[in-house]
């Protein structure tokens, strides 16, 4: 019931988009007991219905919805709708979730959102070097290891082998079997600081040095094409054993180019596949394996894949860490990554952390702004301690020579002290698993601080979240009030439900039949001459009239059976006429002939157009109602300009 309560305010105010606000927000326009609401907040809800389809009402006929609105939220606050738990708990939940697409830099989490498409689209050959680094490393063991991956990258460029230094010095555990060289990758597959370095960097060329949560990287990029999608293969394994010697390895390949003679002089893939292979998860069903890209296969086993051209083409035994292999192409699959659909990226995003990047973009914004004050002394003194090696909270607390409730920040009028930075960046909450203070804990303190400010102080700063905020909060409070004051009413008295339609029984009642003629006049002043000559004698008939007094290209006539509408003069308008009705686009309507009209449906046939019709009548009975009870008062003139 809970998740429904949006579906009232959303289908009163047609939510649509966010928009900037651009009104003056401080004038009232509406006053309801102690109550007051702003020009910008109205004027803020009728531009976002303004040019949907359908609308057409003006400034002054939309107050009216606004004024019957703003009644019900007062009464509902009135009531104490507003201070029960479960609404509380809901109107919370969804305010703050609200915050995070107002507190980012939406032009920051776009250009990660494209970068991340253009990465789906390619794929990317690269080698590494890795010297492993701690997040927590303090500034003395930073500066070693940079100056390490340095050394590494100048000899690089000088013209060293990269792969030979990877197998070498590389930290990575892997560098000493693949001497540093990772295949193919495309967008995901490896942690983002390294991806984006990889797409950046020129085929052919060392890349600069990169930090991620390992250490520090230098990556040498081999090639970059375009995302070749999928393909689907079958192979013969023959594998190596365990811990092989040279011998047992050269029996490997003497078998594997056996079985490749007989596939060469014709015999059959899949029975040769199933008498000699060595993987026992594919053998049995002629070697197929499931579909791969290049990036989620072993190097060697994927590149020789797709560098088959024909389906039924095998390739060359081709060798692995696992053993050797004679691969045949089955399909190809063409690139079905969903790089247009932002949706799809955004969950792949968030899986690494970049979907923060307009989050971080905003926060850095903030503090480059003249609202953050920082002190400096302060920040300097805490850096230098520990850059002199590691401290924990309660050490940094004894050998710093400021008071613990000296301000190391002030941001928007909130000041942050030093205390608040050891209690909740050192020792507890965000300290690395050893207990020990970093100067990336005192950056993130920082950081944390500033946003937590912009998160308080949203609804002051930002009209567009404020009265997006308040929407919300009205349509909750109308939902509960409106089921108390109405739906259980009509849905729980079923007497009352019976009595009301029988005395309504006329709305209840099918479409009413014309059996006879109807036209269309196409001109005003033939309209004119037909009514004049109803007015002096109405018993006439209007059709035979029309035909004598007006010519084939002033009127068109049908003649059967037409949906109509009960109580219609003969001169009508073709909008009285049902939807169904040929005649209804009509601006002038003539008929003649018997209206059939059927016996009202039977009660348990049309309870729920029974239901609504009570509904709307009870609702407009509750609103005026509530406009004598509390006398709202709206300021016309704020319209009118």
């Amino acid at each position: 019931m809970l998740r429904n309560r949006g579906l009232l305010f959303l289908s009163f105010w047609l939510f649509t988009t966010l928009l900037v606000v651009a009104q003056d927000a401080g004038k009232t326009i509406l006053s309801i007991a102690n109550y007051q609401y702003t020009e910008g907040e109205f004027w803020y809800v009728y531009n976002k219905n303004k040019n949907l389809p359908g609308f057409d009402e003006s400034p002054a006929d939309f107050a009216e919805r606004f004024i019957n609105y703003k009644l019900k939220v007062v009464d509902a606050i009135n009531q104490g709708l507003d201070t029960t738990a479960s609404f509380k708990e809901e109107y919370g939940k969804y305010s703050e979730d609200l915050k995070a697409d107002f507190l980012v830099d939406s032009s920051a989490l776009t250009a990660v959102i494209d970068e991340a498409a253009r990465h789906m689209e390619q794929m990317v050959s690269a080698s590494h070097i890795l010297i492993s680094l701690s997040s927590d490393a303090v500034p003395a063991d930073t500066l070693k290891a940079w100056n390490k991956i340095n050394d590494l990258r100048n000899r690089a460029i000088a013209g060293a082998d990269f792969n030979q230094l990877a197998e070498n010095y590389s930290q990575d555990p892997s560098a000493k079997n693949n001497r540093g060289y990772l295949g193919y990758f495309s967008a995901f597959r490896m942690i983002y600081p390294f991806e984006k370095m990889a797409f950046e960097t020129p085929v052919g060329q060392v890349s600069e040095v990169v930090r991620t949560d390992f250490g520090y990287h230098i990556l040498f990029v081999h090639k970059r094409i375009p995302h070749p999608g999928k393909v689907r293969v079958a192979h013969i394994m023959k594998m190596f054993p365990h811990n092989a010697t040279e011998a047992q390895k050269l029996a490997c390949k003497q078998s594997v180019d056996s079985v490749y003679s007989m596939l060469a002089n014709g015999a059959d893939f899949s029975d040769l596949a199933n008498q000699y292979s060595d993987d026992e998860y594919t053998s049995s069903h002629g070697g197929e394996m499931n579909a791969f890209s290049l990036d989620n296969m072993v190097p060697e086993f994927a590149q020789a894949a797709f560098q088959l051209k024909q389906v039924g083409e095998f390739s060359k035994p081709v060798r692995t860490d696992y053993g050797w292999h004679i691969i045949k192409l089955l399909e190809k699959i063409p690139n079905e990554q969903p790089s247009g659909d932002r949706k799809y990226i955004m969950s792949m995003l968030s899986r690494d952390g970049r979907d923060k990047a307009g989050q971080v973009a905003f926060v850095k914004k903030c503090m480059a702004s003249d609202q953050y004050i920082v002190n400096k002394d302060l920040q300097n003194e805490i850096l230098g301690l520990l850059a002199n090696g590691k401290m924990t909270a309660d050490s940094l607390r004894i050998k710093l020579s400021a008071d613990l409730q000296t301000v190391l920040l002030t941001y928007r009028g909130e000041a942050f002290t030093l205390n608040d930075f050891l209690t909740k960046r050192g020792a507890t909450g965000a300290a690395s698993n050893n207990g020990l203070v970093t100067g990336h804990q005192l950056d993130g303190f920082l950081e944390a601080s500033v946003l937590d400010v912009e998160r308080a102080q949203l609804a002051s700063n930002n009209l567009a979240y404020k009265y997006l905020s308040n929407e919300y909060f009205d349509g909750l409070l109308i939902f509960d009030l409106t089921n108390r004051e109405i739906w259980s009413k009509v849905a729980d008295d079923t007497l009352a439900l019976q009595k009301y339609y029988d005395t309504h029984l006329s709305q209840f009642e099918p479409t009413p039949v014309l059996e006879g003629e109807m036209c269309r006049i196409n001109s005003a002043k033939l309209t004119k001459k037909v009514q004049k000559a109803l007015k002096r004698n109405p018993s006439l008939n209007v059709v035979q009239i029309l035909k004598e007094k007006g010519s084939q290209d002033d009127f068109e006539c049908l003649e059967g059976r037409f949906d109509f509408a009960n109580d219609l003069s003969p001169v009508t308008q073709g909008n009285l006429l049902p939807d169904t009705n040929p005649f209804h686009d009509a601006s002038a309507v003539v008929w003649s002939g018997t209206v059939v009209r059927a016996d009202p449906l039977p009660f348990q046939k049309v309870r729920g157009k029974v239901m609504s019709a009570w509904q709307k009548e009870l609702e407009e009975e509750w609103v005026k109602a509530l406009r004598t009870k509390y006398r709202p008062v709206f300021n016309y003139k704020l319209i009118k300009k």
